[in-house]
């Protein structure tokens, strides 16, 4: 959430040092974070109303209207495993299993 107040404050630099001032109140933000689901992130989510239950119940998401921004909280192990099972067949076509 700070991160998105700075950008919007034009607080935040690009990698050529300059700042970016075109982010403002209606720039909607998409935000995807990899996490350990520990008991105290889960307070945290509760407390930004992010906590409707992805299914299989090892993620969460929700949109923090004031800030207008949509976030998926997701367990490191989720996505590589999703990788694993998107990618299994174009793996096992090139033999790399």
């Amino acid at each position: 959430m700070s991160y998105i107040r700075e950008l919007r404050n034009s607080k935040i630099s690009d990698n050529d040092g300059k700042l970016i001032t075109q982010i403002d109140m209606n720039t909607p933000f998409f935000c995807y974070i990899m996490a350990d689901i520990t008991p105290l992130l889960k307070n945290h989510l509760e407390e930004y109303m992010l906590n409707h239950a992805l299914p299989g119940g090892r993620g969460y998401y929700g949109f923090n209207k004031g800030m207008g921004a949509y976030f998926e909280i997701l367990e490191y192990d989720k996505i590589v495993e999703d990788a694993r099972l998107r990618n299994e067949a174009f793996f096992r076509k090139l033999g790399i299993n």
